[in-house]
């Protein structure tokens, strides 16, 4: 029982390791919202999800975006990180909990779409009620950029649950040896 704890710590701290990097790689795709980067570091979450679990899966994006601030620091006032944390928290936890209850590949791919759509939404409306307002950002401003900031999160939900249904199999095999 203690070394199961054990392998479990050490697989989250080497996907929240490999989540930073991938973070770090980080790139502009829509130049209407160029502040939004396109990265592949929710993949490692999802993987912490489908193999060990929400709370793994939770951590991996908590610690993801702590060593991102320790890192590189915050260019926004922390508001960037808070909404990467709570859209990431979004996006991870549907796929982990589904996979939870049934393993398979239709649990993962219902997992990753419900997550998709959950990411979409929380980026919807914690960027219309929190995050825009609290870079200043109000009315027509504001609602000119939703339709962006929903086709990015799009994108970036897919390209993630498309990298990670693809490497899983292979991924989980690896980490299941340890």
């Amino acid at each position: 029982m203690h070394s199961k704890k054990v392998s479990i710590l050490i697989k989250t701290a080497m996907l929240s390791a490999v989540s930073v990097i991938l973070m770090l790689l980080e790139f502009p795709i829509l130049p209407a919202v160029n502040f939004l980067k396109l990265s592949l570091s929710d993949m490692p979450a999802l993987i912490a999800g489908f193999l060990l679990g929400p709370i793994p899966a939770l951590t991996v994006v908590f610690v993801k975006v702590l060593l991102f601030l320790i890192v590189r620091g915050s260019d926004t006032g922390y508001v960037g990180e808070l909404s990467k944390f709570l859209i990431g928290l979004a996006f991870v936890l549907p796929p982990s909990l589904l996979y939870l209850r049934r393993k398979g590949i239709r649990a993962a791919l219902a997992g990753l779409a419900a997550g998709c759509a959950l990411m979409i939404l929380s980026a919807h409306l914690s960027n219309y009620y929190l995050i825009l307002p609290l870079y200043g950002i109000s009315g027509a401003v504001k609602d000119a950029m939703m339709p962006w900031i929903a086709l990015f999160n799009l994108i970036s939900g897919t390209a993630n649950a498309t990298v990670t249904f693809l490497l899983y199999k292979h991924t989980g095999r690896l980490l299941r040896r340890f």
